[in-house]
């Protein structure tokens, strides 16, 4: 496991950083709210007063945020597309760091397997993963239980956890698929992080009209969308499904495709 414990040295820092940066969005928000409410401002009537493409683009469709649970919602979209971004790149660049760095034949020569070489990159990354939703739903707990009871609101913060991860996962696997299958590894990172952009679009798009929800399919972002898992206090069954056949799919093609191509040296 000497590949697995390497690569969560390499990223420790990154895992830091990405940590401090959720934690600062969540914080900086709530503070806004704690401005807002305690200033007597009707904010559910002004947002509401915003153009659809204004509400579209900062998530807050049909959201309630004059309540504590609708304003973290409208962080929702936004933790998600810093973890999206993350996993993504981090999905990538395990898998091709290698190639791209000019220095698979110091880590190929040796008596590894390919596919044991992918799956302790794969299983640092789900770590890494795993750890930064687990780092995320503490902070959500610390930024909001200044306002609420944490009993009241730990159904929501953690039904937001499960999203949060499945997204991650998504993107990860799709980062990983990209790094493994691409004849050329160091176009991956840029892949990944046009279609983590190209899905945040689409969502904008669908939530500003109404026509395009046969799209919902298309990005991660409408699987667990903050309005639906509020409304319906749980995370919706096909999405998940869904979500999971992308994961499963994107690692199975990384191991076939990572197994058989020339690796760039």
């Amino acid at each position: 496991m000497n590949i697995f414990w390497k690569e969560l040295r390499d990223y420790r820092k990154p895992f830091i950083v990405w940590s401090l940066s959720i934690g600062i969005l969540l914080f900086s928000s709530m503070v806004k709210y704690d401005t807002l409410t305690k200033g007597g401002l009707g904010i559910t009537k002004m947002v509401e007063a915003f153009p659809a493409t204004i509400q579209a683009i900062f998530g807050m469709n049909g959201l309630d945020i004059g309540t504590v649970s609708g304003y973290y919602g409208v962080n929702v979209l936004f933790v998600m597309l810093m973890l999206a971004v993350q996993a993504g790149l981090m999905g990538a660049q395990l898998v091709a760091k290698e190639e791209v760095d000019k220095t698979s034949e110091f880590l190929h020569v040796k008596p590894r397997s390919r596919t044991r070489i992918l799956s302790e990159k794969i299983l640092a990354g789900l770590t890494i993963v795993v750890l930064l939703a687990v780092v995320t739903v503490v902070l959500s707990f610390i930024a909001v239980m200044q306002f609420i009871a944490p009993q009241e609101i730990a159904h929501i913060l953690l039904l937001f956890g499960g999203a949060y991860a499945m997204v991650q996962l998504v993107f990860y696997g799709i980062g990983v698929c990209f790094g493994a299958a691409l004849s050329a590894p160091k176009h991956a990172a840029k892949l990944i992080a046009l279609t983590v952009f190209a899905s945040y679009l689409l969502y904008v798009l669908i939530n500003i009209q109404p026509a395009f929800d046969w799209a919902k399919p298309l990005t991660p972002f409408m699987y667990f969308d903050a309005r639906d898992v509020l409304a319906q206090g749980a995370l919706s069954a096909g999405y998940t499904i869904l979500a999971g056949a992308i994961i499963v799919g994107s690692v199975l093609f990384a191991y076939a495709r990572y197994t058989l191509r020339d690796l760039k040296t």
